[in-house]
């Protein structure tokens, strides 16, 4: 096997199971978590959503040799997705440091106290 081969091999092993693994994160984070009740565990979530993203647009690259540049409408949703990145991470990053300023032990996961 060429170089190239092993990569593309490694891709198409790598892609499908960080897709599978963020996926069973949230799942199993909702299911023990309400995230969705407490910034930080919303921000953990729509980080995991974007990287999810990014990797379904790999994998249509590996799988279906489909690129951003042979279709519009998939270029469209890989910009915006790459965009979102930077607003999602400062956004964490107001909430982290809200959090950090709370008094120890006033934040918990899930009553919602940082906003």
């Amino acid at each position: 096997m060429t170089q190239d081969q092993v990569m593309l091999l490694l891709l198409r092993i790598a892609i499908p199971a960080a897709i599978t693994s963020l996926s069973t994160w949230i799942i199993v984070y909702g299911r023990l978590q309400p995230w969705w009740r407490d910034q930080i565990g919303i921000t953990l979530v729509a980080k995991s959503v974007i990287v999810i993203a990014q990797l379904c647009f790999l994998g249509l690259a590996v799988f279906l040799h489909l690129s951003r540049l042979d279709n519009r409408l998939v270029g469209w949703a890989y910009t915006v997705f790459t965009l979102a990145i930077t607003p999602v991470m400062v956004w964490r990053t107001v909430v982290w440091i809200r959090a950090s300023r709370e008094p120890p032990g006033r934040h918990r996961e899930g009553n919602n106290s940082v906003d």
